[in-house]
């Protein structure tokens, strides 16, 4: 989940991305 909300933009990665 994480990695498909960084690519869809770093801001809505709650988990936090890369």
């Amino acid at each position: 989940d994480e990695r498909v909300k960084a690519n869809e933009g770093e801001s809505a990665g709650d988990q936090g991305s890369s």
